[in-house]
């Protein structure tokens, strides 16, 4: 069943005739202080139709031991649903659903998330996600996500910020194993390419398990870089 629903998802996004925003986004994770699991990648193919109903696919993969390419196993995949509800030439509300599916639990992401225009080329949103997480094994939990993004237009581009806090029902494995964490993540990227191809990178500090027993107190530095295309 779920293999059809991704397949249904992609199917849909690929061959929508009213062709009005469709990206394709492939992205690799680099972070040298997870141990086991270096490097992680992902492609996803997103679509907005002119009537604001947006749909999107992702598939995810992880590379074991830390041995890139040759150990390549599944992360899972996510599909999503949103609409862009736009209250006028500045502001946009976006519910939005996703299920992030793997083999050891389904994560249920509810989402609403504000985007305004400050200026021509300043622009801001901010997001509300309940997650709702179900393993195949255990109990189920959830947690509350905030997310300010921030970013600006310059000619050759656009750098931002995203700042993430979230409060976890569980109680603990947050920072210093309480019921709350945070990561910064910064970004830019670069689009006067004639291809049309836009590279970018992201740098984020997460919270981390330095010692491995279950506690998070340190940072860790993620790397991220991709390409995305836009028709």
């Amino acid at each position: 069943m779920k293999v059809k629903l991704l397949s249904l998802s992609l199917i849909a996004v690929l061959s929508s005739t009213s062709a009005f925003a469709t990206t394709i986004n492939l992205r690799h994770e680099y972070m040298p202080d997870r141990d086991g699991d270096k490097h992680r990648d992902r492609i996803s193919v997103s679509h907005r139709f002119d009537n604001g109903i947006g749909v999107s696919v992702e598939a995810k993969w992880r590379h074991d031991d830390d041995e890139f390419v040759r150990k390549m196993k599944s992360g899972g995949h996510e599909v999503g649903l949103s609409y862009n509800y736009k209250i006028n030439n500045n502001f946009t509300i976006q519910p939005s659903y996703a299920a992030d599916v793997s083999s050891s639990k389904t994560v249920h992401k509810f989402n609403i998330r504000g985007i305004t225009k400050i200026t021509d080329d300043w622009g801001a949103s901010l997001r509300y996600r309940y997650g709702w997480d179900r393993p195949v094994s255990g109990d189920d939990s959830g947690y509350h996500q905030l997310n300010l993004v921030t970013d600006y237009k310059l000619s050759w581009g656009k750098v931002g910020v995203d700042l993430e806090y979230k409060d976890l029902e569980s109680g603990k494995g947050g920072w210093k194993d309480k019921d709350r964490d945070h990561l910064i993540n910064f970004f830019g990227e670069y689009s006067l390419l004639s291809s049309g191809w836009v590279p970018f990178v992201e740098v984020g500090a997460l919270t981390f398990d330095k010692d491995g027993d279950g506690y998070k107190d340190d940072y860790a530095i993620r790397y991220r870089f991709g390409m995305k295309y836009s028709f």
